[in-house]
C-alpha cells in the first residue's frame, strides 16, 4: 500500500504558483481537500491529477479578447503542469 503525501497550504501555493491567501480563500474549489482536527491539508495525487485533467482540456476562449485580437487560442503549457 503506497502512503498518501498531503499538502500543507504553503506547499499547495507553491505548486499552484499562487498566493497563500489564494489557496485559502478557494480552499472549497480545489480538490483533494481534507480536514482532520482543524487541519486543512490536500491529497496531493487528487489536486495534480485534477490540476492535469483541467490543464489538458481544451481552453474556453473570452470573446473579447479574441475580437481584440489579444486571445490566440493556442494552449500553451505556461506553467509546466502538463509535463507531470
Amino acid at each position: 500500500m503506497s502512503q498518501t503525501k498531503f499538502l500543507c497550504a504553503k506547499e499547495v501555493a507553491q505548486l499552484l504558483g499562487v498566493s497563500l491567501k489564494w489557496v485559502y480563500a478557494h480552499q472549497l474549489e480545489l480538490p483533494g481537500r481534507i480536514k482532520i482536527a482543524g487541519l486543512i491539508r490536500w491529497d496531493e495525487t487528487i489536486l495534480l491529477n485534477s490540476v492535469k485533467e483541467q490543464a489538458a482540456q481544451k481552453p474556453q476562449i473570452c470573446h473579447t479578447f479574441a475580437s481584440q485580437g489579444q486571445g490566440s487560442g493556442e494552449r500553451k503549457d505556461r506553467h509546466k503542469l502538463l509535463a507531470l
